[in-house]
């Protein structure tokens, strides 16, 4: 007999690229790569519920299941949870949210920051006290809750209370491995080689410290090559 799993996979079209995209991405294609090859995995269905914008990927295995817009995300995670989660065992919820009313045996959702505790003042009030809401019902109702962070699963203990210290679990982000393979590498116009960082630029993505990490790495860096520099001379005028 099958295990089943519902997945809340709902994006808006301006949604399917960015930092949530590339989550739920990986994330999906792990969920379909342990059905696939992992014997403890092998009797699960897994089904991807989303609007008509669709999903940021599609992995074979998963199946996918388009139902509706009508009402936003919020409304159709609630009849998902309340409806359509009685007919599956688990229900995954990738980003906060848990619906009023879950029929689903079981059910886990993901916190990924808390933001509106930590830099109230990028949030307005009213965002602040719905967040506050859900992430409390999220931790009530849930069986388990995922933070994508030791630091953020800290702040959740710290906001909340360590009375949910055993249900709050820091995984780490997915990553495509697969997608660094490779010895190609892409250099600038002027021909030395990059990093690319792609994010926001907002405080909370914490940019500023980047840079200053590598403005020191490159003095460090420099101060290596000077000092290597200092040696080869000694070296070459005592052989002379």
């Amino acid at each position: 007999m099958s295990r089943t799993l519902a997945i809340s996979g709902r994006f808006r079209p301006t949604q399917l690229v960015g930092g949530l995209a590339s989550y739920f991405q990986n994330l999906n294609r792990g969920f379909a790569e342990a059905i696939a090859q992992d014997d403890r995995f092998r009797d699960v269905e897994a089904t991807v519920f989303h609007g008509s914008a669709g999903v940021p990927h599609r992995s074979a295995g998963l199946r996918y299941r388009e139902d509706g817009d009508f009402g936003g995300r919020f409304v159709r995670d609630a009849l998902l949870g309340a409806v359509a989660s009685r007919n599956f065992d688990a229900l995954f919820l990738p980003n906060y949210y848990t619906p009023p009313v879950v029929r689903s045996k079981r059910v886990v959702a993901v916190i990924h920051d808390l933001l509106d505790k930590n830099m109230p003042h990028m949030r307005s009030w009213r965002s602040r006290k719905w967040l506050d809401v859900a992430e409390r019902h999220t931790l009530r109702r849930c069986d388990a809750v995922v933070t994508i962070s030791q630091s953020v699963r800290a702040d959740v203990l710290r906001w909340f209370g360590s009375k949910w210290e055993s249900k709050v679990h820091a995984i780490w982000n997915p990553i495509a491995f697969e997608r660094l393979d490779g010895d190609k590498r892409y250099v600038s116009p002027d021909g030395r080689p990059y990093l690319l960082g792609v994010a926001v630029d907002r405080p909370f993505k914490n940019l500023y410290t980047l840079i200053r990490a590598f403005a020191k790495f490159r003095e460090h860096a420099h101060g290596l090559g000077r000092c290597a520099a200092r040696l080869h001379r000694r070296g070459d005028a005592a052989g002379e």
